[in-house]
């Protein structure tokens, strides 16, 4: 059984490019997580927004670890990504990702990023292919 705890811990602690843009995973079971953001300055674009990246990027780490919540690794293959409002006077963003479909060679995860007004900023559709290598079990990996 997959231990999701240790999962969380150990992806918000080596995923370095979400960690250095405030992104952690909050919750996470198979199939589903939730991701959030803490918005700052340097979330912000020019004209205030929280930048189209940061919520790209907060999509993608959410249906990563959707992916990775079976225990194999995985990598982004695809995504159709739709920006529908603009996320002006956020204190926190929030990613939600479901996988819609598991299967040998892909998964398809929906994911939709809100406000914390509960606004859907953006939707998008990711695409996801196992590696076929078991997830390093971070007690075991002397991490």
């Amino acid at each position: 059984m997959m231990d999701y705890e240790a999962m969380i811990a150990d992806r918000n602690e080596h995923n370095v490019f979400a960690k250095v843009n405030g992104i952690n995973i909050v919750y996470c079971e198979e199939g589903h997580s939730i991701v959030e953001m803490t918005v700052t300055p340097s979330s912000l674009n020019p004209i205030g927004s929280v930048h189209g990246g940061c919520l790209y990027t907060m999509a993608d780490v959410a249906a990563g670890s959707a992916a990775a919540s079976y225990g194999t690794v995985c990598t982004t293959v695809d995504s159709s990504f739709y920006y529908m409002n603009p996320g002006l006077n956020c204190k926190t963003v929030v990613a939600e990702a479901t996988v819609l479909k598991r299967g040998r060679r892909v998964l398809v995860i929906d994911v939709k990023v809100r406000s914390d007004k509960g606004t859907v900023l953006c939707s998008g559709m990711f695409t996801y292919m196992p590696v076929h290598q078991p997830a390093e079990d971070p007690e075991k990996s002397g991490r």
